[in-house]
């Protein structure tokens, strides 16, 4: 099988699977975060974020709706910015080093549950 079918293919069953349990607009936001996933796969010949980031992605959508997302995409990458340039200073990390990214997800949605009033009427 060549990489792509696979790569369609894994798409196809979790797609049903996202859409099955969260809905129709959820799915939509898996499709984007998976487009994200797999085109960066593709140019840079490495796995840049898993499959769960974009389930746990998609269910903050669900939960909160879809002016979460970037939000919380945009928030999650600067906690985990935070967290990771002390050690990269100290050259305990490499670039190159996986991080796990969906703690500064949950932490980003935290954030965004206590703020989202004011994160809403600083936008809008």
């Amino acid at each position: 099988m060549d990489l792509k079918v696979n790569h369609y293919h894994h798409f196809q069953y979790e797609a049903l699977y996202i859409k099955f349990w969260l809905g129709h607009n959820q799915h939509h936001t898996y499709l984007i975060i998976w487009l994200i996933i797999f085109f960066y796969k593709k140019v840079r010949k490495k796995e840049g974020m898993g499959l769960g980031d974009a389930k746990l992605l998609a269910v903050v959508g669900f939960w909160f709706g879809w002016f979460s997302i970037p939000f919380t995409i945009f928030m999650s990458s600067v906690v985990a910015l935070i967290f990771v340039i002390p050690s990269l200073i100290n050259k305990s990390r490499k670039m190159s080093s996986q991080i796990p990214f969906g703690p500064y997800i949950i932490i980003a949605v935290i954030f965004y549950v206590f703020f989202s009033n004011q994160i809403k009427t600083f936008l809008l």
